[in-house]
């Protein structure tokens, strides 16, 4: 299966090494300086496909002096973590980024400043301040939801208009051209500066030695073979269920093979299932595609899935003040197969666990797919922006950094020494994160059009045609007005 953005790591690296080897030809051999833009000589025992030679690829930001400037970046308090630290703590992460933080604020000199509160009072805040042209912030952290309301009120700057950020390079997620650009606008971006858009990206866990105890086939062979459908789950799940407790009944004391919850992980089965709400047309403008011969099977599969599957368990009443209670079962060793995110880490859990991708519709569509959570964080700049070069360069530099040193942290320490007990789920991460999908429909949803379809339908009697019916109108007009602010036409 061919990989897009590990081809363009490996590229790079490769035009690096051919770059380092010509320049050795004419220059002396003192490497150049990697926190200034450069690279250095690959060492005899770093592959090149490695993550650790992500660290010799050079960000090719200039080296630049901004006189102790604040680089003012408004958040959600609780991604403040993520963003900065200001002390070495011993905690793998929280010391990557506290890395990060000094080696950026000393090569630019500049000093970072968080302007945190919650995602809606994010949203106010900007509207107030760029509404008023005061140049109060020069980086907006937002939700991944809700940042579309400010882009429709059109306070932001599209990132053509800011130097030295390149969205061809890997530190870069490749969706934010392909799904959330318009014809050369793109307002919402997104890269590995943002942790939690790798963090929330969903995946499925499975208990390996239930998986065994039920002679399942080895999952990672299911999933590198293409086989891992939505009818391979059914299959596999079906005949799984035990009476824990005697009491006759199904319910969440019970062995399960699979439990799934009825909230945000629900909606990551559109994109898994390539049905995507928004797709751009032969002119590359965003047009809703919801609406496939596919869909009421789509939502009926889950369905029976989920409530009507001889060995499933979903509980219809989880709210998000009690969280997931698929998440409770695996954790007490009763289910199987479950969904979550990539953050969830059952540290608790005594067996071994294996994560593999949300499957296919069916065979024939050619990869996996998943999505991260609308709780993820995603990067806009306010029109009111005075320093664009500090903006770009530092944002550049984020990003590599956080590809170059957080990203393999994350893979390699926190997930696999935290929670994943095993190199092959390493590979299936990788897999996972290749697949994340930002649908143009979901990330500039504002919960205004078809972005929780799946979960609104999960728990409704209603048939997809009839909830589409009732909401067409409503959606397709908060989407063409979203799509206007980037051709640039006036309600």
């Amino acid at each position: 299966m061919f990989n897009l953005k590990k081809a363009l790591c490996f590229a790079l690296i490769l035009c690096f090494l051919v770059t380092t080897v010509l320049a050795a030809c004419s220059k002396s051999e003192e490497p150049l300086n990697v926190n200034t833009g450069g690279g250095q000589y690959l060492p005899d025992d770093v592959l090149i496909d490695s993550l650790e030679a992500r660290r010799f690829v050079s960000d090719e930001v200039p080296a630049m002096n901004f006189n102790g400037a604040e680089f003012r970046i408004v958040t959600q308090t609780h991604e403040s973590g993520n963003i900065i630290q200001e002390e070495a703590t011993g905690d793998t992460i929280k010391d990557v980024i506290y890395e990060r933080t000094v080696a950026v604020e000393d090569r630019f000199n500049i000093k970072f400043v968080l302007i945190p509160d919650t995602y809606w009072e994010n949203n106010n805040y900007v509207t107030k301040v760029v509404m008023a042209n005061e140049d109060a912030f020069d980086f907006f952290y937002g939700q991944g939801v809700s940042t579309s309301e400010v882009v429709l009120k059109k306070l932001m700057l599209s990132w053509e208009y800011i130097p030295y950020v390149d969205f061809s390079k890997p530190w870069w997620s490749s969706s934010t051209v392909d799904d959330l650009s318009v014809l050369g606008k793109t307002y919402l971006a997104i890269g590995d500066f943002s942790l939690s858009s790798q963090t929330t990206t969903y995946c499925m866990y499975y208990n390996k030695m239930h998986a065994e105890r039920y002679m399942l086939p080895d999952m990672y062979d299911v999933v590198k073979k293409g086989q891992w459908t939505a009818d391979k789950l059914l299959e596999l799940t079906k005949d799984i269920y035990e009476d824990l407790n005697g009491d006759g009944v199904k319910d969440s004391e019970d062995f399960f093979g699979y439990s799934g919850s009825p909230l945000s992980p629900i909606n990551a089965f559109l994109q898994s299932f390539d049905n995507p709400i928004m797709k751009k047309d032969e002119t590359g403008i965003p047009q809703v595609v919801l609406k496939t011969p596919k869909m009421t099977d789509l939502i009926e599969k889950l369905k029976y899935l989920h409530f009507e599957n001889p060995g499933s368990w979903c509980d219809k009443n989880d709210d998000y003040s009690k969280g997931n209670s698929g998440s409770v079962l695996f954790v007490g060793s009763r289910c199987i197969f479950i969904t979550g995110g990539l953050n969830y880490g059952f540290r608790a859990l005594e067996e071994d666990y294996g994560i593999i991708p949300y499957p296919k519709w069916d065979e024939i569509q050619d990869r996996y797919k998943t999505m991260s959570d609308g709780g993820m964080s995603l990067f806009a700049i306010p029109i009111t922006a005075s320093n664009l070069e500090m903006i770009g360069a530092v944002t550049e530099v984020l990003n590599a950094e956080s590809w170059k040193y957080l990203m393999p942290a994350y893979y390699d320490i926190a997930l696999k020494v935290k929670s994943v007990r095993d190199e092959q789920s390493i590979e299936m991460i990788e897999l996972i994160m290749d697949g994340r999908v930002y649908d143009f429909g979901y990330t500039f949803d504002n919960w205004q059009g078809m972005g929780f379809v799946v979960e609104w339908l999960l728990r409704s009697e209603q048939s997809f045609e009839t909830w589409y019916a009732a909401n067409e109108t409503k959606a397709l007009t908060h989407y063409t007005k979203m799509v206007n602010v980037f051709l640039g036409i006036e309600d």
